[in-house]
């Protein structure tokens, strides 16, 4: 877990009895993220995985995705949703690179649940 701005509340907890990462901004400008490395090697690849969001209030370009550090999703999820598939493309050039999976909001208010179950790195060729 990484808070980035602000004093959002990172923590692994439970859905229905699930485990799930959450990200929480209390108030204010709030960017927290759950993040990991991994090498890979040359390809494409999909980072994907399921999100749920409740009373996501984003900031000027937020709410809750899943990236790679140094990219930017064209996908967010704000305000109230159920558990959505969400992913983020990547191309690997060089014949290996470490890479850092992001699960991240961006909030004003609200929270974002990413489901550890469905996280997953698929490569593409």
């Amino acid at each position: 877990p990484v808070s980035h701005q602000g004093n959002p509340a990172i923590e692994e907890a439970k859905d229905g009895g699930n485990p799930v990462l959450r990200i929480r901004a209390n108030s204010g400008d709030s960017v927290g993220s759950w993040r990991t490395r991994v090498l890979l090697k040359n390809g494409r690849y999909l980072f994907e995985g399921a999100v749920r969001t409740a009373g996501v209030q984003p900031m000027t370009d937020g709410g809750a995705c899943i990236r790679v550090s140094g990219g930017t999703s064209s996908t967010k999820i704000k305000g109230d949703t159920g558990w959505q598939r969400m992913t983020f493309e990547l191309q690997v050039d060089e014949s290996v690179r470490e890479v850092e999976l992001v699960c991240e909001l961006r909030a004003n208010k609200g929270e974002s649940l990413f489901d550890p179950k469905t996280l997953r790195l698929v490569k593409q060729n």
